[in-house]
């Protein structure tokens, strides 16, 4: 059946294929071609063989024309294209194919093949230019989005700052405190914290609120929560102000309301009994509040807030628990508070303090009265 609905008998593929048609006729086979997918499929095959110069791969006449006519519909050509097939068939060359048998091929002319690998250069010279183009607006589409959907906020050592998401949360972070807010395509919004920050999450009930710390993830739809995580603590401390969050890591989360203090871990949350999310989050207004806290947890938090390097190698001294409330404003007056408390020498080198035990710590009453009555009792959950 030919473009017009007729039998496509009197078609000159043939000749199309040796390259010897033009205008009109030319025009006609290949609309004829367009019509049908498979056929051009089938003359691609015929073009890139030939172009190819492979003779092993060329296809037979047989393999092109009855398959191409047989994608309209038809049974066989009629008597007429028969004959003449066979006629052009047999002042054609035959050569071998995979299968052993000879067979006569369509082959083009000179000028006609001349003209399919201009034309096949040119076409492949077209899709590159297209490709690349195309590559370049998808980098650039990737790099909008990027830039329009992830942001980094950071505050240095010494420094506190409050960021508004764009979101509308807001979140104030603590010093050495690294922040990455994303949004993905269902518009959920992830927040990557190392470092210490509380949150005040603009509700959006279509679009939760996670902060990933490590392996620990913290959901909320809308409240106000710290996290606190930095390098070297061994837990994820959340405390929830207001509202409700769940957080949990490989284990199942765990939900927890407006005042706990929880403590997560890989595997487990540790829900305090007595410690106040207040006290927790008293360093946004200008208080470090440590309760029953190791004295080397307590100095790697000072050494952030006022830029010193504490070093102190007496273990003992190293692992007891204090208790006390110091100013970020005031570094002087909060190392003359901790002196005491540590009952401890200090020796200033630029932004390094040395602390050396006043007395043997080891065995003094003190501090073993001090380690249990600040113990904190907590309820362990999710092992």
């Amino acid at each position: 059946m030919s473009i017009d609905g007729r039998d496509d008998d009197g078609l000159p593929l043939e000749a199309y294929l040796a390259g010897e048609l033009h205008g009109e006729s030319r025009a006609r086979v290949e609309a004829w071609l367009r019509a049908v997918p498979e056929r051009e499929v089938l003359i691609g095959r015929f073009i890139a063989a030939a172009a190819g110069g492979d003779d092993r791969s060329v296809p037979s006449a047989e393999e092109i024309v009855a398959p191409i006519r047989a994608a309209m519909g038809t049974t066989g050509a009629s008597a007429s294209t028969q004959r003449s097939a066979a006629r052009s068939t047999s002042s054609m060359p035959s050569v071998p194919t995979r299968d052993g048998i000879a067979r006569r091929l369509f082959l083009p002319s000179t000028r006609g093949l001349r003209s399919i690998r201009r034309s096949a250069v040119l076409g492949v010279l077209g899709l590159a230019v297209l490709s690349v183009a195309v590559l370049r607006l998808w980098t650039a589409v990737r790099a909008w989005r990027t830039d329009r959907s992830s942001h980094t906020y950071i505050a240095a050592r010494m420094q506190r700052t409050t960021v508004t998401l764009p979101d509308g949360s807001r979140a104030t972070l603590a010093p050495e405190t690294r922040l990455r807010y994303d949004v993905d395509r269902q518009g959920a919004r992830t927040v990557a914290l190392v470092g210490e920050a509380l949150f005040t999450v603009a509700p959006q009930s279509h679009a939760p609120f996670v902060v990933r710390t490590g392996a620990v993830t913290t959901r909320v739809l809308g409240t106000t929560f710290g996290v606190r995580r930095y390098p070297d603590d061994r837990a994820t401390r959340i405390a929830v102000l207001s509202g409700r969050v769940t957080a949990g890591g490989h284990s199942a989360p765990v939900v927890l309301a407006s005042g706990a203090v929880a403590y997560a871990t890989d595997s487990t949350v540790t829900v305090s009994a007595t410690d106040d999310p207040t006290e927790a989050t008293e360093w946004t207004r200008g208080r470090l509040v440590f309760n029953d806290t190791p004295v080397s947890a307590m100095l790697a938090t000072l050494g952030r807030w006022y830029g010193y390097e504490f070093h102190l190698n007496d273990t003992t001294l190293a692992a007891m628990h204090v208790s006390v409330a110091l100013s970020t404003d005031h570094p002087a007056d909060a190392m003359n508070t901790v002196k005491a408390v540590l009952d401890v020498t200090m020796t200033f080198d630029g932004n390094v303090i040395t602390l050396r035990p006043e007395r043997d710590h080891g065995g003094s009453s003190r501090n073993t009265r001090t380690r249990e009555v600040l113990k904190t009792p907590q309820v362990e959950v999710g092992r």
